[in-house]
């Protein structure tokens, strides 16, 4: 400290040595805690440098807000990863308490584990649940090579959040970071030249954003025309710039990391450690200098479960640091001074309101598409008038979920004329073919295995293209689909679809592992169908359907007595469907939801042929024709409900009503029938008591779920359902079907289960109970499954 202030004093002249001295003692007679000196009369310069460190650099927090309380000025501040964004955030006018309310706000998780709000995802864009467990993608612009995902964490969340936060700032201060309300910069790591990238200007949330990309957790950013990954890299605490740069008085330095440990053989982690980083200086080249180092233990720099106990580390290392930093500062900054000097540069802040969207990495049809998802809701009209940012969320991550995007890179711009911003989208369309492999290993005959192919290709509109396969011994399916999203304000789309699929039904003989088929019973359905399909709101949507198809039902009429070598009955239906579907659904899984919603309003026109063949041995060849046509409707309603976090309670309706007529047999009756599938028995195996032209249903039930780690999801459920056809279908002993009377019985059904969602796909244990006719069937059956009961889609909705 003498150093410095000789220097001030040997530097003036005359009356200027005068004012100088009178000034030092002015200073050190003043207590610190009590006094605050001028900007105008201050002598010295503090910079503060923080480093990376993951979870570990919260501790940052803790820091900031000792130095407030302390009134110890911050006149420069610089960072790596984390001490990025602590940084930027407090240079650029959050104070101490805002910036602990954004990291223990419940978005920055989503920054954190990739997740998206639902909230913010059109169900009309989300494409239809597939068994696929892997994927492998192709490159068609690179000779087909074999395309790896760049990360584990999907960052749009933490994209968008850096546009809200840091866009004014940098309108603020014109893209100069040392223009902000304390002068800022940050390290980024530059892999195209090997070397350090020092972010000084351009935009403050994306310099921030290529400083905290660590590799393969976020995916990296282009800035320069190069790619950008974490500062920490090459250079984790910035010491030396911030003397070189800014040439302070004074250095505090805040270390939360430091280098990796030499790696460990069969350590995979620590290769990849020492791989991607090099050795950090962590010495702080100031003469004046204070090192805060918290005590942080074991954290490690994933664990931000433990923020909490970071920032208070931080705090409590920089109080005890304080005296020794007054050993050499005499300058104070009060509160007040901070608070005003903040909402100086906060008021130069405008407001983030967006007047147009411009889209770079496109050609001129695509940008038609684009700019059509970006304001496809009604709220947003840029034609005519600014949107709020918020507003465009959801458009936005509809573009980023859109399977012909690949990336999507935002930045904002301000326009001085208009006086509102225009929201540039970097983008990169997808060139992808994908290869899905899936399927269903099942102790229930229910096994298959899913193979599929997928590519979309952008042009004014979108196209989705997709083809699949499935080969078991109970299901057997092939399928092509042509998708067409149109680029309009009102979205639409139109799919065409060609299903080829085949069951073979099984049920439960005796005992509770045992399963064998009753006789012959095989259903097969070919179907080429139309849809068109429009948004009515985020999660509900209006489907019209229009399809042809055939249906061919091959059984035995009695279920004894076959001899070896009779030749099935057969029933063909040759028919037209027509409907109208809408659909609203919040819930978090299609087969084993915890939360959310799901309503079902279908109504549909079928019109068809029967025509069915009797082989029997006395009679030989019957042929049987008849015409059917009929109107049906279906109602579902399924409901979570939270009681606690971690326990649910689920309530589920189902109404079914067809006026369709009885089939010439009494199992083309039932095969041809409504069907009640609230289990995984009732939904793959032939039940006569759970098929019915009308019927009401109801079901309840609970549901304790184990908090998520790492996207997998361990829940225990036990459900029970009640299933009342409004007139059952009976056979007389010719096998002849016809209606029971009204409500004359009803079926009661239960399960209980344990499900491990993971990210390839569900394993479940389940217990179930089925009411039946037949005493001799067991009506309780255990199964263990990994993987979805998903099908490719029937023409006639039951």
């Amino acid at each position: 400290m003498a150093t410095k202030l000789s220097e001030v004093l040997s530097s003036a002249s005359g009356g200027g040595k005068f004012f100088a001295a009178l000034l030092l003692c002015f200073c050190m007679l003043q207590p610190h805690e009590s006094f605050s000196t001028p900007d105008s009369l201050r002598c010295q310069k503090v910079g503060l440098v923080l480093s990376g460190g993951g979870a570990r650099g919260v501790a940052h927090l803790g820091v900031l807000r000792a130095l407030e309380e302390a009134q110890i000025p911050v006149d420069y501040v610089c960072g790596t990863s984390m001490g990025a964004i602590m940084g930027a955030l407090y240079a650029s006018g959050y104070s101490v308490d805002e910036i602990e309310k954004i990291f223990y706000s419940e978005e920055f998780q989503y920054w954190l584990t990739g997740e998206i709000e639902d909230k913010y995802v059109w169900f009309f864009k989300k494409s239809v649940r597939s068994p696929r467990m892997l994927s492998v993608a192709f490159d068609t612009k690179n000779k087909f090579s074999l395309q790896l995902p760049t990360s584990i964490m999907d960052p749009v969340q933490m994209d968008y959040a850096f546009l809200e936060i840091f866009s004014s700032a940098t309108t603020a201060c014109n893209g100069d970071f040392d223009s902000l309300m304390i002068p800022f910069f940050c390290v980024a790591s530059d892999i195209e030249d090997n070397k350090e990238s020092v972010r000084t200007s351009g935009d403050l949330g994306l310099s921030v954003r290529a400083s905290m990309t660590f590799p393969f957790v976020f995916s990296p950013i282009e800035l320069d025309g190069k790619i950008m990954f974490d500062g920490g890299m090459y250079n984790n605490f910035p010491a030396k710039h911030m003397l070189e740069t800014y040439h302070p008085d004074i250095i505090i330095g805040v270390k939360v990391a430091g280098n990796f440990p030499p790696p460990k053989e069969g350590n995979m982690r620590s290769y990849l450690e020492n791989m991607l980083t090099t050795s950090s200086d962590y010495n702080v080249y100031c003469a004046n200098s204070v090192l805060i180092e918290p005590n942080l233990g074991s954290t490690g720099v994933m664990e931000f479960d433990k923020m909490r106990e970071c920032d208070r580390a931080g705090y409590d290392a920089a109080i005890e640091k304080i005296p020794l930093i007054r050993e050499f500062l005499l300058d104070s900054i009060s509160k007040e001074e901070v608070d005003a000097k903040r909402a100086a540069f906060n008021a130069k802040k405008p407001p983030l309101e967006i007047s147009a969207v411009s889209i770079q990495g496109a050609n001129g049809k695509q940008k038609q598409y684009i700019s059509s998802v970006m304001t496809h809701n009604e709220d947003i009209a840029l034609e005519t008038s600014t949107s709020n940012i918020k507003a465009l969320k959801s458009n936005y991550i509809s573009l980023y979920l859109d399977d012909n995007i690949m990336k999507v890179q935002p930045e904002l711009k301000y326009n001085k004329y208009f006086k509102s911003y225009i929201l540039n989208i970097k983008v990169k369309t997808n060139s992808l073919v994908k290869a899905h492999l899936g399927g269903m290993i099942s102790t229930n005959p229910t096994n298959y295995i899913y193979t599929g192919l997928s590519y979309n290709f952008l042009a004014r509109h979108a196209f989705d293209f997709k083809t699949n396969l499935y080969l078991g011994r109970y299901y057997n399916a092939a399928s092509f689909k042509v998708r067409v999203d149109f680029a309009s304000q009102h979205p639409l789309f139109m799919e065409t679809d060609v299903n080829l699929n085949k069951w073979n039904f099984f049920r439960v003989r005796s005992g509770v592992f045992s399963y064998s088929p009753v006789n012959y019973l095989e259903q097969a359905e070919n179907n080429a169908r139309i849809t068109i399909g429009m948004p009515l709101g985020i999660k509900d949507k209006l489907l019209f359907t229009a399809g042809i198809g055939t249906i061919r039902d091959k059984y035995f009429k009695q279920d004894y007595g076959i001899k070896l070598g009779d030749t099935p009955d057969m029933t063909h239906f040759n028919h037209l469907a027509i409907g109208l579907k809408e659909v609203y659904s919040t819930m978090d899984d299609d087969q084993f939801p915890t939360k959310g919603n799901y309503h079902l309003l279908s109504l549909q026109f079928v019109d068809g042929k029967e025509r069915s063949t009797s082989n029997n041995a006395e009679d030989g060849q019957n042929v049987y024709r008849a015409e059917h046509s009929w109107f049906q409707i279906k109602m579902c309603s399924r409901t979570y409900v939270d009681i606690t976090d971690n326990f649910q309670f689920g309530m589920r309706a189902d109404l079914f009503y067809s006026f369709q007529d009885l089939f010439e047999t009494y199992k083309s009756s039932l095969l041809n029938a409504g069907v009640y599938a609230p289990t995984f028995e009732t939904l793959t195996q032939y039940l006569p008591e759970y098929r019915a032209n009308q019927y009401l249903a109801f079901g309840v039930g609970n549901i304790f779920s184990v908090p998520s780690v790492l996207n997998i999801n361990l829940s225990f459920r036990y459900a029970a359902y009640i299933f009342v056809p409004f007139r059952q279908i009976l056979s007389d002993d010719n096998a002849i079907p016809y209606y029971g009377e009204f409500f004359h019985t009803a079926y009661f059904a239960a399960s209980t289960s344990v499900v491990l969602r993971t990210p390839v796909g569900p394993l479940s244990l389940a217990l179930s109970y089925h009411q039946r006719d037949d005493k001799n069937i067991n009506p309780l059956s255990l199964s263990l499954s990994f993987g979805y009961a998903i099908f490719n889609p029937r023409n006639i909705d039951k």
